[in-house]
């Protein structure tokens, strides 16, 4: 029954595929009929449950809404079905009291109906089975069936809690089919404020960029969105760089945060690139080719993205390991401590910066009260930096202060006071020509 899988001219990766699957199954007819529907992909079956629902879309649509919602109530999976129709019809009680119930369509469909839960487990492939014959026969059905699965899986939606199921499910489907446009669901799940959603965005778009077939033409779309002006499409390609993707392709991830990190207004975008970056660098491992990489972001014409990218590593509240390592590694490396003061000198020239700016100086001087990070490397820095910034922005603000603001905390004047110190002691760091941030 099964020896027509394997012939003389199949790939032995193929053959070692097929053999991996049939491996597990027993010896009964109903499991080899079971691991033949399933290498199949289930044609055979899929191809009698569209035919025996030909004139039934209410069914159909329970299917699909069953495949959604995996292992959910049928309460819940006949509520995203008339979702998916828009049906707000009532029905009249004699045809709720006459017609089959439930758990019998779910059943007539494939499911198997367990109490409350209706599950396609003990039928393996069979959603994505169902989906792409859907996407290929009932074409007309894709751009509807994609805004149905938005809706349902918006924050608090019935499909909520199934996002890593639908995101498996659509990517495979992407890859199947090699279609981009089953991807653009990532859009609303990473411009949605539901965390989850945007760790399922991240998941599904780094799977597609790794696929043999469909990875080229994803990276390449994701670069493209990076420097989309609108900020949800922005903001996908900065969730995805949060995640696997920027481990697997970390050059191509950082392109992609220079170019949102470049974006003229401080956004959503950008602060999940921030993220990203902040992440990235914190795997020590990774963090000298980051911190190289924002080095160079202003030579290639993204001022803006290089001074946003050095607050960001700098932040000892939002990346402490990452602020203590650079600060470390300048004790030993004059030319970081060198990158260290041009970072604060173009920053600080930024009038789009200065809140950030100074909000980073307050937390510099806490983090050193708290012994985050050390005095001996900041102070010196400070110094430095005060040179040309002693008399206007937020420098100055920070030592003399300025209307409207006070600097008061402990820290504040601490560090003043350590600046003040060492400039009437210290000539200053000399510079060197080390380089290195490990």
């Amino acid at each position: 029954m099964l020896s027509d899988f394997v012939h003389p001219d199949t790939y032995p990766r193929d053959a070692a595929d097929i053999a991996q699957k049939l491996g597990s199954i027993g010896d009964s007819p109903d499991a080899v009929n079971l691991a033949r529907s399933a290498l199949l992909q289930w044609r055979d079956v899929v191809k009698k449950v569209f035919a025996d629902t030909r004139e039934k879309a209410d069914d159909r649509a329970l299917l699909l809404a069953a495949i959604m919602l995996e292992g959910d109530t049928p309460a819940n999976i006949l509520a995203a079905a008339r979702q998916l129709l828009k049906d707000q019809k009532t029905r009249g009680i004699r045809d709720i009291l006459t017609g089959p119930d439930l758990a019998t369509r779910l059943e007539d469909v494939q499911a198997e109906v367990n109490g409350q839960s209706a599950t396609f487990s003990h039928r393996p492939g069979y959603p994505g089975a169902v989906l792409r014959y859907v996407w290929r026969q009932l074409s007309d059905v894709q751009g509807p069936l994609l805004e149905w699965i938005k809706d349902l899986t918006r924050p608090n939606g019935l499909g909520a809690d199934h996002l890593g199921e639908i995101s498996n499910l659509l990517v495979r489907l992407a890859v199947d089919e090699n279609d981009l446009s089953v991807l653009d669901v990532a859009r609303s799940w990473a411009a949605s404020a539901q965390g989850q959603g945007r760790q399922a965005a991240a998941s599904m778009l780094a799977q597609a960029a790794d696929d043999a077939s469909l990875g080229t033409a994803t990276r390449t779309r994701l670069r493209a969105w990076a420097g989309h002006d609108a900020v949800n499409t922005s903001t996908v390609a900065a969730v995805v760089c949060q995640g696997d993707f920027a481990k697997t392709y970390p050059r191509q991830a950082l392109t992609c945060l220079r170019w949102i990190l470049d974006r003229p207004k401080r956004d959503e975008a950008v602060t999940a690139a921030e993220d990203a970056l902040r992440a990235m660098a914190d795997d020590v491992a990774r963090l000298p080719e980051v911190w190289t990489a924002v080095m160079s972001w202003a030579d290639k014409k993204s001022p803006l993205a290089a001074r946003r990218a050095f607050l960001t590593l700098l932040d000892p509240d939002a990346a402490p390991e990452t602020a203590r390592r650079l600060l470390n590694n300048a004790l030993a490396h004059p030319q970081t401590a060198d990158e260290l003061v041009a970072g604060w000198c173009e920053a600080l020239s930024d009038p789009l910066l200065e809140e950030e700016c100074e909000r980073l100086l307050e937390a510099w001087a806490q983090a050193v009260a708290d012994g985050v990070i050390g005095a001996e490397t900041v102070v010196p820095i400070l110094d430095r930096v005060v040179d040309g910034h002693m008399m206007a922005g937020p420098m100055a603000a920070f030592l003399i202060g300025k209307a409207g603001a006070t600097y008061n905390s402990s820290a504040v004047i601490s560090m003043r006071e350590m600046i003040m110190v060492r400039r009437r002691t210290s000539p200053g760091v000399s510079s060197g020509n080390e380089v290195g941030t490990g």
